[in-house]
């Protein structure tokens, strides 16, 4: 798995990227080692605590944390005062909220950016069929499977 995220944004121009769900920072450390030939930035928002340290403790030991902006807090929350526009935006979180965050994202979204959404094949990949039925409706994103890891859906979001 550490090479999709990595390859996603070497290979395209994006410079800036949106994370939501940091975990324990992985995905963010790979994101942020692609996007270090750009001058790219990663922003991360995770709300559990004791996630979001161990997070700021793997940046550190891996020499990324001044290509990633951490934020500790309510995604939702977060969302809905974010300032500015991202290239990239990646989901790793809690699904069921996904519907409720799709306005922001949308907003927030760059024409010709890119949503990624990770583990779509797996688990409960039935979870995403709501959040994917409104992202189609709108009738502005391109969508393709990508078979990695555990499935990730890229929506390409048209000019």
């Amino acid at each position: 798995m550490q090479g999709d995220f990595y390859i996603f944004c070497s290979l395209s121009h994006y410079s800036t990227v949106l994370e939501l769900g940091t975990g324990c920072g992985y995905s963010t450390i790979w994101i942020a080692e692609a996007l270090r030939q750009r001058g790219g930035i990663v922003t991360t928002v995770e709300w559990h605590e004791q996630k979001y340290l161990i997070a700021l403790e793997h940046f550190k030991k891996a020499g990324t944390e001044t290509l990633i902006n951490p934020i500790h807090g309510n995604i939702g929350d977060v969302l809905q005062s974010f300032k500015g526009k991202q290239d990239v935006i990646f989901l790793d979180a809690v699904r069921t909220y996904y519907v409720d965050w799709w306005r922001y994202i949308d907003d927030i979204l760059v024409p010709g950016g890119l949503l990624l959404v990770d583990n779509t094949l797996f688990p409960n990949p039935d979870d995403l069929i709501p959040f994917f039925s409104i992202i189609r409706a709108c009738g502005m994103y391109e969508e393709v499977l990508v078979p990695i890891g555990k499935g990730i859906s890229l929506f390409y979001k048209k000019n």
